[in-house]
């Protein structure tokens, strides 16, 4: 998972994001054709973003199933749905 590869990276990044004003932010989206995966989340996997100071953001796309259309306001292709740059 990232948090493991930020991990020693931790102080690093929270000294840059107060000196420069920075806010830090982990996004995922999730792009579903069957009913919308179970996401969880350990102590420890909280308590990583939470030392980052970071907003979580999670967004999950119903792209309907084999052809069907979405529903309306969700993206039709993958690059309508990116996530906003952190």
């Amino acid at each position: 998972m990232i948090l493991d590869k930020l991990g020693g990276l931790t102080p690093v990044i929270n000294v840059l994001r107060e000196r420069l004003s920075l806010s830090a932010g982990l996004a995922c989206v999730i792009y579903v054709t069957q009913p919308t995966p179970i996401l969880s989340f350990t102590n420890e996997q909280l308590r990583q973003i939470a030392e980052l100071g970071a907003d979580f953001d999670i967004d999950t796309y119903w792209l309907g199933a084999d052809g069907d259309d979405p529903p309306v306001g969700t993206p039709k292709n993958r690059s309508e749905g990116c996530a906003k740059p952190l």
